[in-house]
C-alpha cells in the first residue's frame, strides 16, 4: 500500500493536527478518521470531600452537525490508550480524505458538543453510608467501603458482644446459687446426697459456661458469614438442665440479633454520582486521530 496526501492536501485542513495509533503488532492496515479528545476533569464533592483530577481521552465518529442533534451518545465514545498515540504517520498506509466540511471551526464546535457531553454522561460514583455518615473515597469500591465501614464498627460490636457475654455469665451464676440453696434445703431428704447433686450441678454449670463463652469468643462482624443455627434441643431430663438449655439458646439468639443489627448499619448505603460541571473540564488537545479499521466498533 502507498501512502497519499488527500487529508492534509490543502486548505484549513493543513491547521487541523493530525495524530495516529499505532496498529497492533505493527501490521499494515487501512486508517479511519475520528475526533480525538483529550481532557483533564477536576472533579469535587462537597459533601463527601471527594476531590480527584481524571484524564479521559476518547475518539468519536465524524458526521455533520445538524440542528437539535444531541450528537454522540455514551456507547459511541470509543476509550483510546493514549499510551500508542503519535504524531508520526505509519508508512504504507491508505489516509481517505476528510469530509469537506471538516474544518478548525468544525473542530471547535465538536468540542464544544464533547463537553456538554462529558457533563451529562461522565462521573464518579460516591458510596454514602447514612448510619456511619460516611463517603467512600476516591477509587473506593463498594466492598471496599464496605469493608472500611465493618471495620469502623468492630470495635462498638466487641464492646456490646462483651457486655452482653457478661449479662450471661450472671444469669448462670444466679441459676447456680439458686439451684446450691435448693440442694442446702432438701439435705434432710432420706436418699438425697447433696454432694453428688452439687458436682453433677458444678459439670454441667461448666459445660454451658464454656459453651456460651465459646459462643461470644468466636462471634465476629462480617457480611459473607452466616451464624450457625442453633442444634435441636433435646427434653431435658431435669429443671436444671432444661434452665441451662434455656439460657444457650437465648445466648445464641441475642448474638444473632446483635450480629444483624451491626450488618443494617453496614448496609444504610446509597450511591450518588459526581458530575463535572464546565469549568471543571480542560481540554488538552482536539486533534484528528486516525485508527486502524479494525479497531473502530462496526
Amino acid at each position: 500500500m502507498s501512502s497519499i496526501e488527500s487529508p492534509l492536501a490543502d486548505g484549513p485542513l493543513r491547521q487541523l493536527r493530525h495524530l495516529y495509533l499505532a496498529a497492533p503488532r505493527g501490521e499494515e492496515t487501512d486508517y479511519v478518521p475520528r475526533l480525538y479528545f483529550e481532557v483533564k476533569v477536576d472533579l469535587s464533592d462537597v459533601r463527601s470531600g471527594f476531590s480527584e483530577t481524571r484524564s479521559v481521552n476518547a475518539a468519536l465518529e465524524i458526521y455533520p452537525l445538524e440542528p437539535g442533534d444531541m450528537v454522540w451518545t455514551r456507547d459511541m465514545a470509543l476509550e483510546v490508550d493514549p499510551g500508542r498515540v503519535g504524531t508520526a504517520c505509519p508508512a504504507r498506509v491508505v489516509l481517505p480524505r476528510l469530509p469537506d466540511y471538516v474544518d478548525p471551526d468544525y473542530v471547535r464546535r465538536m468540542e464544544t458538543l464533547f463537553l456538554s457531553f462529558l457533563m451529562r454522561h461522565f462521573g464518579v460514583p460516591v458510596f454514602r453510608n447514612f448510619a456511619l455518615k460516611l463517603y467512600s473515597r476516591p477509587g473506593e469500591t463498594l466492598g471496599d467501603f464496605k469493608a472500611r465501614c465493618l471495620e469502623l464498627l468492630s470495635e462498638p460490636f466487641r464492646r456490646d458482644l462483651d457486655a452482653m457475654h457478661q449479662t450471661f455469665l450472671r444469669k448462670l451464676e444466679q441459676l447456680r446459687e439458686r439451684y446450691l440453696v435448693w440442694s442446702g434445703g432438701v439435705a434432710a431428704v432420706k436418699g438425697f446426697d447433696p454432694a453428688n447433686y452439687d458436682s453433677s450441678l458444678y459439670s454441667q454449670m461448666h459445660r454451658v459456661t464454656e459453651l456460651v463463652a465459646d459462643l461470644f469468643v468466636q462471634t465476629e462482624l462480617t457480611l459473607d458469614r452466616t451464624l450457625d443455627d442453633a442444634p435441636a434441643r433435646a427434653l431435658a431430663p431435669t429443671e436444671i438442665q432444661a434452665r441451662l438449655s434455656d439460657i444457650e439458646a437465648e445466648a445464641r439468639q441475642e448474638i444473632r440479633r446483635l450480629v444483624e443489627h451491626y450488618r443494617d448499619q453496614v448496609q444504610t448505603i446509597d450511591e450518588y454520582t459526581v458530575h463535572p460541571n464546565l469549568k471543571d473540564l480542560h481540554v488538552v488537545r482536539s486533534p484528528i486521530l486516525w485508527l486502524p479499521r479494525e479497531e473502530v466498533p462496526t
